[in-house]
């Protein structure tokens, strides 16, 4: 029996009317990764509701292994996320309208905390980089939802004693061109969706 792999996007917010991350994860789900069947779901881009959802998640599907997806919109590469911070601070409100500044994701563990991915992640971007689709480690996974979403995965895993492993990876927005090189081909929907593919097998391979 094939294991469960989460796979999330997320929601349009405030400034975005569209976020490609929705669509790549409804492409991707229900395909084969290995041994794992894709279930992917969609986060509100909500710091307080976001979180429930992949709680909600781990109790319904039970997963072996956890992969989000972002959008970033100040690079044109794939960023593969290598820690978390316990720290939300956001220059425009969520969807909710809520709009935090240096406050903790969660409030029992220490301001500022980090979380480090349980993946080697020099090898994971080596591996997107070797099928074609430029990418580099993020050492800085932002302080919006994104980021606490991660934050609140890695630590939901912890406090439950899990060895569940989770990762997250930031998309580009469709139209821009990596490095800015105008022989390349700007990403599109077809193209982020086969880099995250990539990026799902290159985890999956260190399992």
């Amino acid at each position: 029996m094939a294991r469960t792999l989460y796979l999330t996007g997320f929601e349009t917010y405030p400034g975005l009317d569209d976020n490609a991350t929705r669509e790549v994860a409804e492409r991707l789900n229900g395909s084969k990764v290995g041994r794992f069947q894709v279930v992917s779901g969609i986060l509100p881009t909500s710091y307080q509701r976001a979180s429930k959802h992949v709680l909600h998640a781990l109790k319904e599907h039970k997963p072996k292994l956890i992969i989000h997806l972002g959008l970033h919109l100040l690079d044109t590469v794939i960023r593969v996320e290598s820690w978390a911070c316990n720290e939300m601070t956001a220059r425009l409100p969520d969807v909710d309208g809520f709009q935090p500044f240096e406050e903790p994701v969660d409030v029992d563990q220490e301001f500022k905390e980090i979380l480090q991915s349980p993946f080697n992640i020099p090898e994971v971007v080596a591996d997107i980089r070797a099928s074609g689709f430029p990418s580099r480690i993020s050492r800085n996974a932002g302080r919006y939802v994104c980021n606490s979403v991660y934050y609140g995965t890695l630590n939901t895993l912890d406090a439950l004693g899990s060895n569940v492993p989770a990762a997250f990876v930031h998309l580009p927005a469709p139209g821009l061109k990596p490095y800015g090189d105008t022989t390349i081909e700007p990403w599109h929907v077809g193209s982020l969706e086969h880099a995250a593919l990539v990026s799902l097998n290159a985890f999956v391979r260190q399992m």
